[in-house]
């Protein structure tokens, strides 16, 4: 499902849905059975590293609780589409009743550059992947990383002395 514009302009797909081929109670089964999987989970392991830290890398999640998922009759499919300037994922998690779970995920990419693209589809197939299992794989820095930092300390000044200081140079 792609967001539509005014413009015409591709936007990215971020769209998570559900299906089952018989009946809702088959989707309870899903739910249920995902549920026994996540309480018997080991923490991820993070032998991923980088300047934000430690992370899950995708052999990780599949090599750890992706094979539990398996076992319990789950199977993953992750489909990439490149278009106008972005990577989709779509991730399918189906169960052995038939219900299936799906999301898409998406970001802008330079898709003249194969390494560029696959780096970005290993980030979508491990992000979206460990989001659809309900896995902690990464060290949560309340969204931290994702905003500009200010460099240098900045401190309030006092009321007294605010009224002192120039307004160009608060």
């Amino acid at each position: 499902m792609q967001n539509e514009t005014t413009d015409n302009q591709t936007q990215p797909v971020n769209d998570s849905s559900l299906t089952s081929r018989n009946s809702l109670e088959n989707l309870g089964e899903l739910f249920d059975a995902m549920a026994k999987v996540q309480n018997g989970l080991k923490p991820v392991q993070k032998r991923g590293k980088s300047h934000h830290g430690n992370y899950a890398t995708l052999d990780d999640i599949l090599d750890g609780p992706g094979r539990a998922y398996n076992k319990a009759g789950f199977s993953v499919l992750q489909l990439p589409q490149l278009k106008e300037g972005y990577v989709h994922m779509t991730t399918v998690i189906g169960y052995k009743n038939g219900s299936t779970v799906k999301s898409t995920m998406s970001m802008p990419c330079d898709v003249s550059n194969p390494q560029k693209i696959g780096s970005v589809m290993t980030y979508l197939r491990r992000y979206s992947l460990a989001a659809m299992l309900g896995l902690a794989s990464e060290t949560d820095d309340d969204a931290n990383s994702a905003v500009p930092s200010v460099t240098g300390r900045v401190s309030r000044p006092s009321m007294k002395s605010a009224r002192r200081v120039p307004a160009n140079q608060l």
